[in-house]
């Protein structure tokens, strides 16, 4: 090492450097640092961050300094970006495919596009300037946090695997998470709700429960009203719990499906969701020296799928999509994978 610079020999094979709250203002030469995987620089007064010759990396952690830019485009590998507390008026993820852990919370950003990022795990973009989140292609989440920004209404019918929920301080106006059964974390204070069902077979286990300051909300619909009014204190004297509320009877967009059973109640066009597999992902494992015998690993392409069938109040089919996540290439030959939808036109 010679005073501000190593030499590039001595940076070869380096994977991981964490360079947290060393008041560092100028990180150039990073990008010599081609073996790099995992980046930690939490804490610092960075205004700008050159990345994009860090192709490898899988890990970074940028929080609390002072961006208002971040190109991560060249950055396919990231499975976890934290570039949270800074002042990002924008970012671009789409094409960081792998990302399952995302947190760009206390920013500037009024919008953001997860819609290419099908594999996220965990979402927390709370405190930004959002209006609109569009999650419903992202079926895996398990934490979703956007508290404190400006929603009016969010569609979380396709993320049935949400552990934690934090909508808290934003302007919703109703919330549905009967199909949530996993759900062990709601906080949807501070809102406009009018309408707010909790009924998923699954209130015992809940771990918290807060849904106070929402003036309007005269009704929570839940699994047992005698144990929430016991156990759920955080809630305006104004609402009470019930297991019915009334709901089951209104059909909002008048396709003949009651709204307690309708997934779309505001699209007359849509009306149930299917997915197959019923739960979770399946698996495909492809063999591409089949038959030949002595290499059956089935591992030269592996992938998970999930199919999702939307029909409408008639049980005719609306639209078909499909989600698919490559888990393994193993091959020596070069194989793609495709699929094909017989009768369709």
């Amino acid at each position: 090492m010679l005073d501000d610079y190593v030499t590039t020999a001595n940076i070869n094979n380096v994977t991981s450097l964490y360079l947290n709250e060393k008041s560092i203002a100028d990180l150039t030469g990073i990008e010599d640092f081609a073996d790099l995987t995992s980046l930690h620089l939490w804490g610092n007064l960075l205004t700008t961050l050159d990345i994009s010759n860090n192709s490898s990396l899988t890990t970074l952690d940028c929080g609390n300094n002072q961006l208002t830019s971040l190109d991560v485009t060249n950055n396919t590998a990231l499975a976890s970006l934290e570039c949270y507390s800074n002042q990002l008026t924008s970012l671009d993820i789409s094409n960081n495919l792998n990302l399952n852990y995302l947190h760009c919370y206390v920013n500037n950003l009024s919008s953001l596009d997860i819609s290419n990022n099908t594999a996220l795990i965990d979402l927390a973009c709370n405190m930004n300037q959002l209006t609109s989140l569009d999650v419903t292609n992202n079926t895996a989440l398990t934490n979703l946090e956007f508290f404190a920004n400006q929603l009016t209404s969010i569609d979380i019918s396709n993320n049935t695997n949400l552990l934690r929920l934090y909508c808290y301080e934003n302007q919703l106006t109703s919330l549905d998470v009967s199909n949530h059964t996993a759900l062990t974390h709601l906080y949807c204070g501070y809102n406009q709700l009018t309408s707010l069902d909790v009924k998923n077979g699954n209130n015992v286990n809940f771990v918290g429960f807060e849904a106070q300051s929402n003036p309007n909300l005269t009704c929570i619909q839940v699994d047992d009203a005698a144990w929430s009014t016991t156990n759920w204190t955080y809630k305006d004297a104004t609402a009470s719990y019930s297991e019915d509320c009334g709901w089951g009877n209104n059909d909002s967009d008048g396709d003949g499906i009651a709204d307690n059973m309708d997934d779309y109640p505001q699209d007359a066009t849509r009306a149930f969701d299917n997915y197959f597999p019923a739960a979770g992902y399946g698996s495909l494992g492809f063999e591409d020296l089949w038959p030949g015998k002595g290499d059956y690993d089935f591992n030269d392409i592996v992938l998970d799928y999930q199919f999702k069938t939307v029909l409408n109040s008639s049980n005719l089919v609306v639209d078909i999509s499909g989600t698919f996540i490559v888990k393994a290439t193993g091959a020596s030959l070069e194989n793609g994978f495709g699929f094909n939808l017989p009768d369709a036109n």
